[in-house]
């Protein structure tokens, strides 16, 4: 267990500064990377970097509790799959609120799943 809360710290303060710098450097990062085309959505860097932050800590509590025999929450991650492709097909012409609802599907994802441990663990005994 105190594997997992180090793994989450660790990728919380990377993630954190990787947000960090994409908010503060956002313009930079994207003409550097991608050229100049691509500096009218630099600002949808930093949220789509806490996108992904979200989404590495999602999975490696998903990783942990495969790990440790615990399967039954991966019908949340397929749940969450399927509204991500039902989202990004309704919502479809503006990139800015695709990553927004991304976000918040990966954070319900995040919790729903830290939660489903104590549920199983619940159950088992």
């Amino acid at each position: 267990r105190s594997i997992l809360v180090k793994s989450l710290i660790v990728a919380g303060i990377i993630g954190a500064i990787m947000i960090l710098l994409y908010f503060t450097f956002s313009a930079f990062i994207m003409g550097l990377v991608f050229g100049k085309e691509y500096l009218p959505v630099a600002h949808l860097l930093a949220p789509y970097g806490l996108y992904m932050s979200l989404l590495s800590m999602t999975y490696i509590l998903a990783l942990y509790k495969l790990s440790i025999d615990m399967s039954k929450f991966i019908y949340l991650i397929i749940l969450s799959n399927i509204l991500q492709v039902g989202g990004i097909y309704f919502i479809g012409s503006s990139i800015d609120r695709i990553i927004y609802f991304l976000i918040v599907l990966s954070l319900l994802l995040f919790l729903s799943i830290l939660l489903w441990k104590e549920n199983e663990k619940k159950n088992a005994k």
